[in-house]
C-alpha cells in the first residue's frame, strides 16, 4: 500500500450543495436512510425502469420492496444531480460478473459507482474513471460466525480471529467481511471470487489495507481500502482504485427539497 496515510472517516456527513461535480481525484460517498414516506415511495417508482419495478415486486416482504425502491431511486436521483439529466432517463447495464454501470448517457471520463444497502441504509460511492467498491452490513444479522470464519477468512485471518473472545470475534469478522466484499465489488470479480484468497488488516490494526490476494502480488499496490462510519448498528468499507484520491461524505435527506428535485428531473427528458 501507499505510505500516504489517509485520515480515517470520523463519522461526519455533509449536506449536499447545488452544482456538485465529481473530479478525477474525488470519491463521493453518500449515505441514504431508506425511510421515505409511503407517498414518496409511490411517487419514486416513477423514476424506476420497468425491470427495476418488476424486481421490486418479486421481493416477498414489503419492507424489502420498500428498501429496494428507495435505494434504486436514490441512486438515480443522485446521478441526475451530478449530470443534470432526468432520473428516469438513466440506463444501467451490468458487467460480466454483475457489477452495474451507467450505460446512458455515456460520459468521458465515465462516472463510475457502486452501492450496497441493508433494510435501513444505502451507501453509494461515485468516482471518475477509477473503479470503486462499497459494502455495508447490519451487525445484528443472525449468522453462524464460526462457519463464516472458515468460509471467508484466510489462514492468517483465522489465526487472528479464532482466539478472540466471542464479543470481539463478531465485530472483527464483520469488518473483515465488508472489506473483502468491497474489494471484489470494486474489481468486478463478483461474489464467486474465493474470499479465503484475500487477506486484509483487521481491527484494531491501522491503516485499513489490502494485504494480499493469492496469485496477484500487485493488487495491494493498486487499491486503497477505507472504513466508513455509518452508525453503531452497521459496518461498512470502501475500496478505491489508486492512491491519489480524496473522499467527500454526503448525506441524502428525504425532505420536500429532495422530492421537489425528483419532480424537476422527471419533468423533462
Amino acid at each position: 500500500m501507499s505510505n500516504t496515510m489517509r485520515v480515517p472517516h470520523d463519522g461526519s456527513w455533509q449536506i449536499p450543495t447545488p452544482g456538485m461535480t465529481v473530479s478525477l481525484h474525488d470519491v463521493h460517498i453518500w449515505k441514504v436512510a431508506l425511510t421515505p414516506s409511503k407517498h414518496q415511495l409511490f411517487d419514486l417508482q416513477r423514476v424506476l425502469s420497468r425491470d427495476e419495478c418488476e424486481r421490486a415486486q418479486r421481493l416477498k416482504f414489503q419492507e424489502h420492496r420498500h428498501a429496494f425502491i428507495a435505494a434504486r431511486s436514490a441512486l438515480r436521483l443522485i446521478i441526475s444531480h451530478y449530470l443534470d439529466r432526468a432520473a428516469s432517463s438513466l440506463v444501467f447495464s451490468q458487467g460480466p460478473q454483475g457489477k452495474p454501470f451507467l450505460s446512458q448517457p455515456s460520459q468521458n471520463p465515465p462516472l463510475l459507482f457502486n452501492l450496497s444497502h441493508t433494510q435501513h441504509f444505502a451507501l453509494y460511492a461515485f468516482s471518475r474513471n477509477r473503479e470503486v467498491g462499497i459494502d455495508l452490513e447490519y451487525v445484528h444479522r443472525k449468522l453462524s460466525y464460526q462457519s463464516l470464519i472458515k468460509r471467508i477468512c484466510s489462514e492468517h485471518e483465522q489465526a487472528v480471529i479464532a482466539p478472540l473472545p466471542l464479543p470481539e470475534q463478531q465485530p472483527t469478522l464483520l469488518a473483515c467481511w465488508t472489506r473483502k466484499e468491497a474489494y471484489v465489488k470494486a474489481t468486478g470479480k463478483g461474489l464467486s471470487f474465493p474470499l479465503q484468497d484475500i487477506t486484509v488488516t483487521l481491527p484494531p490494526t491501522t491503516p485499513t489495507a489490502l494485504l494480499n490476494v493469492s496469485g496477484h502480488d500487485q493488487e495491494p499496490l493498486r487499491w486503497t481500502m477505507h472504513d466508513i462510519q455509518v452508525d453503531r448498528d452497521h459496518v461498512a468499507a470502501l475500496v478505491v482504485e489508486g492512491q491519489d484520491w480524496e473522499p467527500a461524505y454526503w448525506e441524502w435527506s428525504w425532505t420536500k427539497e429532495a422530492t421537489d428535485q425528483h419532480h424537476r428531473h422527471t419533468s423533462y427528458s
